[in-house]
Order: C-alpha cells, then structure tokens, then sequence
C-alpha cells in the first residue's frame, strides 16, 4: 500500500517536472523569437542610411520592450505553475 502512495506521489512529481520543463521552453522560446526579431531589425537600421537618434531610440525601445516583456512572462509562468502545485497538493 505505502509502495503503491510513493508510486502515485512520485508521478505526480514527474507530471509538475515535465510541465515546468514545457514552460520554460516556452519561456526561452519567446525570448528567443524577441531578440531575433530586434536583431535584424537593428541591423537594418545600422545598415541603412539612419541617423544616431534612430539607433538610439530603437535601443531604449527595445530595452522598455524587453523590460515589459519579462515582468509579462513572470506573471503567466507564476501563475500557470502555482495553478499546478495548488491541485498537486489537494
């Protein structure tokens, strides 16, 4: 009876361990597609014919942008992995 508890604990351990594995792929995921895209956007910039107030606006835009972008990734793998720990311990 004990080993049949530990066997169900230790899966439902293994389930929270996969779901936090898929959310911070998610996570790296969408980080990864941001900077990719603000790479080759400044790229372009640095490559075309754009002045040095260009560059540096898009350069604070990107940082305001990354700055939201984490505080928003925070919040929604916060949440989705207390939801997940909260019905474990039920």
């Amino acid at each position: 009876m004990i080993l049949i508890i530990r066997v169900v604990a230790l899966k439902e351990k293994l389930k929270i361990a996969e779901y936090g594995k898929k959310s911070v792929f998610e996570f790296y995921k969408t980080v990864a597609t941001e900077v990719i895209k603000y790479s080759n956007r400044f790229f372009m910039l640095i490559n075309g014919e754009h002045t040095l107030d260009d560059i540096l606006e898009f350069i604070y835009s990107f940082l305001e942008h990354f700055k939201i972008l984490k505080k928003e990734l925070y919040e929604k793998h916060k949440k989705e992995l207390l939801q997940k720990n909260w019905k474990f311990h039920c």
